[in-house]
């Protein structure tokens, strides 16, 4: 072999080599030609000063290295060939290590900033103003601090504790500060007013300014830890930019209200940045709930001082001086709620049927008087005016903390059941500023709620915990008047299901719940192909009688925890019922003291029988 077949043969191993390392993982240099053409036009000058005349010697040596050299060239040319392939295959193929516009990313401007809340970024934004970084009112209120309570129509921030009520009006300045300011048509909240007093975590962040908030404390968290450095990509797949690069073992939240693609997961960094990192960077997942830093502030609870067994009892115009049937062997409750007051008007009215006759009859039998404030039958009634309104809030409340003390209540049940959602934070605040009035005269006050369903969450039982002393949960009206179907008013599942929710939300000592001395008669008439339903009222005796009025032997339902019984009174009409007796009812109570709660409540007194009161006494004692 020549010498100038083992130099190309050596060349050739050489560039096979090189060619194999042309890799697209990391992005190569972009070839540069100049050296090449520079070292050619060198070559030419070269070639041009040489002497005309040679010998055949070094004419031969010269073709040598003039092949050589154009070997050299080719191989070159060759490598940045294949270099500039690997480079283009890389643009074309590599990941993208372009980062993203973040201003842009999060459609805010400089003076706003991003609010990610438990993992999920918000539609609205903060603002910074005159320097100070400012909160959306709705979102300091329902997330960070549910007693920041702000008025737009009066354009009154309102902050209730245990000590009282402060008042901050939009734009006035207080401790170096303006706590409330109006921008846009917008109310916003200072975050140094809201961090006396936050009960959520937070965190702030900068470039762009974002601020991650934490406030469910029943939520669970899919967490994935990542097993390499990572890039959290504006899309599923490399060719999107980046917004952060993770580091090995950082851990990000997974974000369920945006869909898996492409083999990338949806996640949440623990810094605010919502994006995509590929199912391979991914070393484990993981169930977490978020540890918060503090504990809600609660007021003061004041105590019955032993187990609540409260009746409530209707008052009509007819018996608004007499104490209700059966009260002489009803020895085992301790309070009396009668339905004395009704809301009159959305601008702070009551309507009330307080008798003085009445009051000293309970006081006379050793009860406690805790009268009941209802919001129906009234339909014109607007909580969002009527509660909304500093003015009529407190007008209200200073009317019925005046019956209070004109006929010595001992205690106040609030029964709202008809508050929508708009007007949900309105009516926690009522709840607070009638607390403080009433602890201030030594009443103690109660509130009746539905039992807990996803629907009627806005409610928010958590701080209705944190602000009266006991929150009655109405296990009742399982089924009603408007339901679709036939059914029990109260099973036993329907019960303990109550119970359940309540402590998984609120501190035992707070909880009460309500159970029914009555039933519902139901009624399906044939219409067409399907059936016209209705049911009237009973009370215990009411549905004995009629069930043994018509011969009907009724059989034990287990699922219900009641007697079940139907008559067909032709092909057309069928009537059904579920029975509240006595057995039904020790089911429940048992259940009560199984649980240890702070109360129970019977709606309504008179609709029992006086054997009723021996299995309360059997299971409750006195």
């Amino acid at each position: 072999m020549s010498d100038l077949e083992e130099e190309m043969k050596k060349l050739e191993e050489e560039m096979a080599i090189k060619g194999a390392k042309v890799e697209v993982s990391e992005p190569p240099t972009e070839p540069d030609f100049s050296d090449i053409e520079k070292a050619l036009e060198d070559r030419e000058k070269q070639l041009e000063e040489e002497p005309e005349f040679i010998s055949p010697e070094e004419e031969i040596t010269r073709r040598k290295k003039k092949r050589k050299i154009v070997l050299i060239v080719v191989i070159i040319l060759f490598l940045i060939a294949a270099g500039a392939g690997g480079y283009i295959a890389y643009r074309i193929l590599g990941p993208s290590t372009e980062m993203a516009d973040l201003g842009s990313f999060f459609n805010m401007a400089d003076d706003e900033i991003a609010i990610v809340i438990d993992t999920k970024l918000s539609d609205k934004k903060g603002k910074i103003i005159d320097g100070n970084k400012y909160i959306p009112e709705a979102i300091a209120s329902s997330y960070m601090d549910p007693r920041i309570y702000v008025d737009t129509e009066e354009k009154l921030l309102s902050y209730a504790t245990e000590e009282g009520v402060t008042d901050y009006q939009a734009g006035a300045e207080t401790d170096g500060i303006k706590p409330l300011v109006e921008s846009g048509g917008e109310f916003y909240v200072a975050l140094s007013f809201i961090s006396r007093g936050a009960i959520c975590d937070y965190t702030e962040f900068d470039s762009p300014n974002r601020i991650a908030i934490f406030y469910d404390r029943t939520k669970r968290y899919s967490t994935q830890i990542v097993n390499t450095e990572t890039y959290v990509r504006t899309g599923p797949g490399i060719k999107y930019p980046y917004v952060k690069i993770l580091s090995e073992g950082e851990q990000v939240f997974s974000d369920e209200s945006r869909k898996d693609e492409n083999e990338f997961k949806s996640v949440m960094t623990e810094d605010g940045f919502p994006g995509y990192i590929p199912f391979s960077s991914i070393d484990r997942t993981d169930q977490n709930t978020h540890v918060f830093s503090k504990e809600p502030v609660s007021f003061t609870q004041r105590s019955f001082g032993s187990q609540v067994r409260l009746g409530w009892h209707y008052v009509g115009d007819a018996n608004q001086t007499s104490l209700p049937v059966n009260m002489g062997v009803a020895d085992s409750i301790n309070v009396l709620s009668p339905t004395w007051i009704t809301l009159k008007n959305n601008k702070g009215g009551i309507e009330s049927c307080a008798n003085k006759t009445y009051a000293d009859s309970v006081h006379d039998a050793g009860l406690a008087l805790w009268p009941t404030v209802r919001d129906f039958p009234n339909e014109k009634l607007k909580h969002v005016k009527l509660l909304g309104s500093a003015t009529s809030r407190r007008r209200l409340i200073k009317k019925i903390m005046k019956e209070a003390k004109t006929y010595g209540f001992d205690g106040i049940n609030i029964d709202f059941e008809r508050v929508k959602s708009e007007a949900a934070k309105a009516y926690l605040q009522f709840l607070r500023e009638l607390c403080i009035e009433c602890h201030a005269a030594d009443i103690i006050l109660s509130s009746d709620n539905y039992p807990i369903r996803e629907y009627n969450l806005y409610y928010n039982p958590e701080e209705q915990g944190r602000i009266v002393d006991y929150v009655f949960f109405m296990a009742y009206d399982e089924h009603y008047a408007g339901s679709e179907e036939a059914g029990s008013v109260s099973s036993l599942l329907y019960v303990q299901d109550a119970i359940a929710k309540a402590l998984q939300r609120l501190p035992d000592e707070r909880v009460a719940i309500g159970l029914p001395f009555y039933t519902r008669l139901w009624l399906e008439k044939k219409k067409g192909d399907g059936f016209e339903l209705s049911s009237e009222v009973m009370t215990m005796g009411q549905a004995e009688e009629w069930i043994w009025s018509h011969g009907i032997e009724p059989k034990w339902d287990d699922a219900t925890g009641q007697a079940y019984a139907e008559y067909k009174q032709n092909k057309k009409k069928t009537y059904r019922i579920w029975l509240e007796n006595e057995k039904s009812l020790k089911l429940k109570l048992e259940e009560i003291k199984k649980q240890d709660i702070a109360g129970v409540g019977f709606w309504s007194m008179g609709s029992e029988r006086a054997i009723t009161w021996e299995t309360i006494r059997d299971v409750l004692g006195k």
